[in-house]
């Protein structure tokens, strides 16, 4: 049941569409000034053609809801990515690993063990992403969904928590395309083993297509467009620091859509 003040909200907005247009409202608010204000859009089928940014605690001021403007809509915007992004990993059936991983190296071949230990790793990057995707899905839900209110805060967390998967996605392409032969070679020993004849097609699928083409991986790579460096913490850090800067220079490109206040 649609809460009463969406209702009001909403009415407040019907106000600015045009008559092919439908309506949204998002229920997060930022405070400004003492003043919630929540962002609504008009739509065109799927596609968002503009924002307003309004509020029930007095009239709109341009310049306040500018301001919750870079909050409110950076948060939905990455909150999003990293919900979809999460729940898709959440599809990989955790046997696709550990089944591979469970089979006995009865060889001596360098390679193949180079090859197991590269698939080790990708799954505890694995791990790790879903464990951190779990946290951030509760606070998500349990929290910010409740209050129904965001603060600077939240923004900067969801920020880094999206710097954070990034890393996850560069450790894992690095892997992919560094190890690539030795992933080859560990795939093929697993596909000469008794093991394999076990396994369903997706598993098999997973474990000889992971490793695609090199030149694939490097342009998922290169597309990431991470600042490197040796030092884990040190690079998360400065890749957290750009994405807050290239996170606000979007948004305000993203303030030519505000149709209202204006």
């Amino acid at each position: 049941m649609e809460k009463p003040i969406i209702k009001k909200l909403m009415k407040k907005i019907k106000k600015h569409k045009t008559w092919t247009e439908g309506i949204f409202v998002n229920p997060i608010s930022y405070r400004v000034n003492n003043k919630l204000y929540y962002m609504g859009g008009f739509q065109k089928g799927n596609e968002v053609v503009a924002t307003a940014y309004v509020t029930l605690d007095g009239e709109e001021v341009r310049e306040e809801a500018y301001e919750a403007q870079l909050m409110l809509s950076n948060f939905a915007d990455i909150s999003k990515n990293i919900l979809f992004g999460g729940e898709e990993r959440m599809k990989i059936d955790p046997a696709y690993f550990t089944g591979p991983l469970a089979v006995p190296l009865t060889t001596d071949q360098s390679q193949v063990k180079e090859g197991a230990e590269a698939f080790t790793k990708l799954w505890n990057v694995h791990q790790d992403y879903l464990q951190d995707f779990s946290a951030y899905k509760d606070y998500y839900e349990k929290d910010v969904m409740v209050r129904e209110e965001i603060t600077v805060d939240d923004v900067r967390t969801t920020q880094k928590t999206a710097s954070k998967f990034n890393m996850y996605q560069y450790k894992t392409l690095k892997t992919l395309l560094e190890k690539n032969d030795d992933l080859k070679a560990f795939a093929a020993y697993i596909e000469s083993t008794s093991a394999w004849k076990t396994m369903t097609n997706h598993q098999r699928e997973f474990i000889t297509g992971i490793t695609s083409t090199k030149e694939q991986l490097k342009k998922s790579l290169d597309e990431l467009n991470l600042i490197e460096h040796e030092d884990e913490e040190k690079m998360l850090q400065l890749n957290y620091e750009q994405t807050i800067k290239l996170n606000e220079e979007q948004m305000l490109s993203q303030q030519k859509y505000i149709r209202y206040p204006k």
